[in-house]
């Protein structure tokens, strides 16, 4: 295993076959993920396919500005996961993969189309995963946004799950529907077509007793905890912190 991004050419490496990217996609904290990469794939690649397993929208275009005659596909990853504690990884969800691939007038959509049916064969070879090759990137990008860019950032503003924010009185429907719906909205003035069912798949897609914390609110409870251990650990009480329980 390596710890840093190898040099192909300083290290008179062989290019991949393919390059997988999965971290937060960041755009505005350096360096960026075009500079992060680099090393490994030339400006001139003609060989290597670009996966990018990321959310968002747009996240394909510095590469094709960077990397013009390079394939890069687009990865939807629908995976369940949490860390319930330090260390400890709970995959609680089956592995779910959408691949196709982005645009790039540089590239026939034959040779795009066959680099993303490849990776899907390669993905569901251990017969663990569920990886299904997708042609038309955009809905799926918009529609899984239908719940990240509404449910999940307001189940941590409110500090409720996707369980309890739909027993809360009128909270999908003075909070959760309404923002779909610009979501739906959005998304059809680009000419994408979300079914007319996604917005109420979307509220109820995890069943109700789960009680499922979305990445957000997961990420607020651990900083709250953080804090709290911190604010726990000063022998006399610290006048830099308050917080509720």
């Amino acid at each position: 295993m390596l710890n840093k991004i190898p040099d192909i050419e300083k290290e008179g490496l062989e290019p991949y076959d393919y390059i997988v990217l999965s971290t937060k996609n960041i755009p505005d904290v350096p360096p960026s993920v075009v500079e992060l990469v680099m090393p490994a794939l030339p400006k001139n690649n003609t060989h290597t396919t670009l996966v990018l397993i990321q959310n968002g929208l747009n996240i394909e275009k510095p590469f094709l500005e960077s990397h013009p005659n390079t394939v890069v596909l687009s990865g939807v990853s629908l995976i369940g996961s949490a860390q319930p504690r330090p260390g400890h990884i709970v995959q609680d969800e089956h592995d779910r993969l959408l691949i196709g691939a982005f645009d790039n007038a540089n590239v026939s959509g034959e040779v795009r189309d066959s680099k993303a049916k490849e990776f899907v064969e390669l993905y569901n070879k251990g017969g663990k995963t569920d990886c299904q090759w997708s042609p038309n990137v955009l809905h799926d990008r918009w529609r899984k946004l239908v719940y990240n860019a509404c449910l999940n950032p307001i189940c941590a503003i409110t500090g409720l799950d996707n369980g309890r924010i739909r027993l809360a009185d009128g909270a999908v429907e003075g909070l959760v529907r309404p923002a779909m719906q610009e979501i739906v909205q959005a998304a059809r003035k680009l000419g994408v077509q979300l079914g007319d069912d996604v917005i109420d798949f979307m509220i109820n897609v995890d069943p109700l007793d789960l009680y499922l914390a979305p990445s957000m609110l997961a990420d607020v409870r651990k900083v709250r905890r953080t804090l709290t251990s911190i604010v726990l650990s000063f022998p006399y009480p610290s006048p830099f912190f308050s917080i509720s329980p």
